[in-house]
């Protein structure tokens, strides 16, 4: 685990020294380069396989000609380099990267579909001049590059583009309309004006003439493969066993992120049973206006079953103002939800513990939040009605509609014939395309901004006609999993210099999972049926039965009348917004005054709370890196982060 960078251009190597300045936290362990002609290629080391110099990048062939940096952990690379090896190649040491280097240098771009694991790569010909980056098929490692008169650069950071000079401290438009819809900035925008992130399992070529060239390597296949419950339940528990095997890899000790549910606790389980020493738990508390998110007591309970060490951090609304200027610096670019990841991967690090094994996943590959029940649901219901006869629908529909105040169920009638992308694009929108059009402040040219609902619908159009649960399981990965909480938990717990790993993501077990009838991950009212199955006995009796919480944080408390209280009306003040001159007051004025009568704990205050905390977090982020003056590190503290320019109108 690491950070890279790179420039591709005959002034490069100047630039780099800044770039990994920007990325030491993701490296504390080392530093090095490698400039060939216009080539320069940078590396900060985590150190975690082969801890000795043989283990360092940027890695080189021995006939010089291919060069390498890579951040990730590749889980196969013992098999990758054994192939190498039986062809006549000679490895300094026993680091992965050493061996994706010669996968790569005999198989080229087709040698990425063989990669087991996580990672963002950049791979060059040194002779050529050619390079391509490549970022892993479900997203877990972030990329970002940026192609300018001064070079093409890239880096694991946004922010160490900027730091070169590769980008200027100016929004991205487009960027920030997605911002204002997902609460994240999907890929391929990037809120830093000039830069552009890769999306999961593409590349991006650069050739030596200059020429750009983007394509899509690897994506999620669902397959129709008819299969008996108990062997799909033994199937999936061979493959989670294999896959938290497979990353419990390491020459440092590995510990867990726990929270109460089945996705960490069964990884959390299974890895301490791998184990040859006590694994040490790292979980989050909360005070009494957090307790519906407090799993303690679940977790607990999962760390005493399977003998770990468990530490538990209490975090309360002044942790996360003390914390917040690093967190938006951390962040990279403006989000609404990172702030779980920050303290967790903290606390994990206050134990040196530099390797964790995360739960995220679960839910994507085996259906397991509440809107894959209710869309479903929903879409049972479309089936009954459209297999009544077309004469009777369209009379009902017609006397729906008389009766004016059934206007809503003549609405979601008429929409039986539509493709399921078209009646859902909007499940997890915060803003939807209407919504934003009554933002802007007058003067924004928003003309080139790409619509969210053509975006979204170009991901349903994908998979149109599987099942919903296909549907949702493949949008939900390319936008939620990749953008959100993938980059939050690769940011945040890079900061700390701890390596989060995903097993539920492991590349078997996702072809696995996606393989499988949709009917046994959602069975009837039952979410991920077939992983709890998997995995039943390795919990306490009864555990499985326990209420869903996610990892989420009381933001709603704390910025009502809690300590983020300041942050929300300093940030979101008349005279903040009209100096930023993205919104219009009014218009933002009337999304906090919604969150202030929501009913707390509502979903309409979450909704609320999602919008205004989106709102608050862009413009923390514009003062830390837009703004003229603007401090390029968190150590400028939250205070005067807040303070910036605003004013209490």
């Amino acid at each position: 685990m690491c950070g890279i960078a790179g420039v591709i251009g005959p002034r490069g190597g100047a630039m780099l020294a800044p770039m990994l300045a920007a990325l030491a936290h993701r490296g504390p362990d080392d530093e090095a380069t490698l400039v060939r002609g216009d080539v320069a290629l940078g590396h900060r080391r985590l150190a975690i396989l082969d801890l000795s110099p043989a283990g360092r990048q940027p890695m080189v062939t021995q006939d010089g000609r291919y060069a390498l940096v890579m951040n990730g952990e590749i889980y196969n690379h013992v098999s990758l380099r054994e192939t190498s090896e039986r062809l006549g190649v000679r490895f300094r040491g026993h680091c992965d990267a050493e061996a994706v280097l010669h996968h790569l240098a005999r198989h080229g771009e087709a040698g990425l579909r063989d990669l087991r694991g996580m990672f963002a790569l950049a791979f060059a010909d040194l002779t050529t001049g050619d390079v391509f980056l490549a970022r892993d098929r479900m997203g877990i490692k972030p990329l970002y590059f940026a192609d300018t008169p001064r070079g093409f650069g890239f880096a694991s950071e946004a922010k160490a583009l900027l730091a070169a000079g590769l980008a200027a401290p100016g929004l991205d438009l487009a960027a920030t309309s997605q911002l204002l819809s997902h609460f994240v900035v999907p890929a391929p925008w990037c809120a830093f004006s000039g830069v552009s992130a890769l999306r999961p399992g593409e590349i991006v070529r650069r050739r030596a003439d200059g020429r750009i060239e983007r394509a899509s390597f690897a994506d999620i296949v669902f397959k129709d493969e008819p299969v008996a419950e108990v062997d799909a339940v033994r199937r999936v528990r061979a493959a989670v066993e294999d896959a938290v095997r497979s990353h419990l890899m390491s020459d440092v000790p590995v510990g867990v992120f726990l929270s109460g549910g089945v996705d960490s606790g069964a990884v959390a389980l299974l890895a301490a049973r791998e184990s040859s020493s006590p694994l040490h738990a790292f979980t989050l508390a909360y005070g009494a206006e957090g307790a519906r998110y407090d799993e303690t007591d679940g977790a607990a309970a999962i760390a005493k079953h399977g003998g770990l060490v468990h530490h538990v951090r209490r975090v309360s609304g002044d942790d996360v103002y003390a914390a917040l200027a690093r967190i938006v610096y951390a962040m990279d670019e403006p989000s609404a939800s990172a702030l779980p990841n920050w303290f967790v991967a903290e606390l994990a690090r206050e134990h040196s513990v530099k390797v964790c094994l995360s739960g995220l996943g679960g839910d994507e590959l085996f259906a397991g939040y509440t809107r894959y029940l209710h869309l479903a649901r929903r879409e049972r219901i479309f089936d009954r009605w459209r297999a009544v006869p077309r004469p009777l629908r369209a009379a009902v529909t017609s006397a729906a509609r008389a009766l004016g105040a059934k206007g809503r169920v003549a609405s979601f009638l008429g929409k039986a014939d539509q493709p399921f992308g078209e009646r859902s694009w909007r499940y997890k929108l915060v803003l939807d395309d209407d919504a934003k059009r009554g933002l802007w402040a007058e003067g924004v040219d928003t003309s080139a901004i790409p619509s969210t609902r053509e975006h979204l619908l170009s991901l349903f159009a994908r998979v149109a006609g599987r099942h919903v649960v296909d549907q949702i399981a493949s949008v939900d990965a390319k936008t939620y999993l990749a953008n959100d909480l993938l980059r939050h938990m690769d940011g945040m717990s890079m900061a700390h210099g701890v390596e989060a790993r995903v097993p539920l993501l492991d590349g078997p077990l996702v072809d696995l999972a996606f393989s499988l009838p949709a009917d046994l991950r959602l069975r009837g009212e039952v979410r991920k049926h077939v992983f709890r199955e998997a995995v039943r006995d390795l919990f306490p009796a009864g555990h499985l039965d326990r209420p869903k919480t996610g990892f989420c944080f009381p933001t709603d408390a704390w910025l009502r009348n809690g300590p983020l209280r300041p942050v929300l009306d300093a940030t979101l003040s008349g005279g903040a917004v009209r100096r930023r001159g993205l919104f219009r007051p009014e218009a933002v004025a009337r999304l906090v005054a919604e969150f202030h009568a929501s009913a707390p704990g509502s979903d309409a205050a979450g909704m609320a709370e999602s919008r205004v905390w989106t709102l608050v977090m862009l413009e923390l982020w514009c003062r830390m890196f837009v703004d003229d003056g603007a401090p390029r590190s968190g150590e400028v503290g939250t205070e005067a982060l807040v303070r910036g320019a605003g004013d209490s109108d």
